[in-house]
């Protein structure tokens, strides 16, 4: 087995590795790698290690929920700003500008198509839009308005990256190979989208849309390492802004161990709108950095173990998951039926291969 020097892996995979003052080496893992991991191995190593990707080719699902990202980070940024949602009308032309410039309703059926008729991303399009598209979008935008105008809450900031600066530290893990080395120090990276102080409280907002309400929005998302990480990256952040004297209120630090799920229905009808509250105690947030931990482990050990995939038993195979992984048959399901011979002949014909995965992307500027 071929071992990768710290500055093989640092120069391999820079998005993961690096090197600190000090000469240690350092991992940065966010929850989308680390959650792939925990779902499929060979999955991780195609898109993370290898950056294997499918040709480009869009999604209904995946482009709508950046138009909507985009368009709430607009309504909170005027929050940040001014203390108040922005203008309603403007707000609302702003979104169907960004609808058109991303051309959206390319998604959407031939005029005359049969509801029956309608598959894939075209039936998701035509469940939200129906035939009325520009409608569609300004009663979501308006009522998602008139429901949150009135919210008691500061906006602290929107598209917070943070992980690169070391901010939130998850512990050090020893090289399995070499125990007299020393430590590997992990870090955890992302974005939040939204953090508030609602007075009595600071914590990450987290808006996920679904379909149409089933009324178990609350519980699909508690547990949820997604959330649970924001949680434990603004109290790691606070704690540290405390400790260096950036921040006081009092003799008590200011922490954080909750978080907000803001759902969001796509379906036309009465509620559309359901803000639950996720709290994690103490002894929670430390059992997830121990779980995050042990996933840096694993990433280490792929990473490292070889430069190339020898064989595909190298890797493990959730293959429960080839058929259906979040409703859809995995990307790389056709690569893993072929032989490992034929892997890059494969990877040629139907797969081309992608940037490193970063987190901290921002279109206008990095925070």
């Amino acid at each position: 087995m071929t071992l990768l020097s710290n500055r093989e892996l640092v120069n391999r995979h820079p998005h993961i590795f690096a090197l600190g003052a000090d000469g240690i080496l350092e991992m940065y893992c966010d929850h989308h790698m680390l959650s792939t991991l925990r779902t499929c191995e060979a999955k991780f190593y195609e898109e993370q290690l290898a950056h294997v990707g499918t040709k480009t080719s869009r999604y209904f699902s995946l482009e709508f929920g950046i138009w909507l990202h985009e368009a709430l980070d607009k309504y909170y940024t005027g929050w940040k700003k001014f203390g108040q949602p922005p203008v309603l009308d403007e707000w609302v032309d702003w979104a169907l500008k960004l609808w058109n410039e991303m051309r959206m309703d390319d998604f959407a059926p031939a005029p005359a198509t049969l509801t029956k008729e309608m598959r894939g991303d075209t039936k998701k399009y035509y469940d939200f839009c129906k035939w009325d598209t520009k409608g569609a979008i300004t009663r979501l935008l308006i009522q998602y308005y008139a429901f949150y105008m009135n919210q008691r809450m500061r906006v602290v900031d929107t598209e917070i990256s943070f992980g690169r600066a070391g901010e939130v530290p998850l512990g050090g893990i020893k090289d399995v190979y070499f125990c007299d080395d020393p430590p590997v120090r992990c870090f955890l990276t992302g974005r939040i989208d939204l953090l508030v102080d609602n007075g009595t409280k600071i914590g990450p907002v987290d808006h996920k849309s679904t379909a149409r309400f089933d009324g178990y929005e609350s519980n699909d998302f508690d547990p949820h390492e997604g959330i649970t990480g924001y949680i434990f990256a603004v109290n790691s952040i606070l704690a540290s802004q405390y400790d260096h004297g950036i921040i006081n209120y009092g003799q008590i630090p200011q922490t954080c161990n909750s978080g907000w799920i803001h759902h969001i229905s796509l379906a036309d009808s009465e509620p559309r709108f359901k803000p639950t509250l996720i709290t994690k105690t103490n002894q929670q947030l430390e059992e997830y950095r121990m779980r995050q931990l042990r996933a840096c482990k694993r990433v280490y050990e792929l990473a490292s173990s070889s430069a190339k995939l020898e064989n595909y038993g190298a890797v493990e195979f959730a293959t429960d998951k080839c058929n259906n992984i979040y409703n859809s048959p995995c990307p790389f399901r056709e690569l893993h039926r072929q032989t490992f011979i034929q892997r890059e002949g494969t990877i040629a014909q139907f797969y081309e291969i992608k940037p490193a995965w970063n987190p901290a992307a921002k279109k206008e500027e990095k925070k």
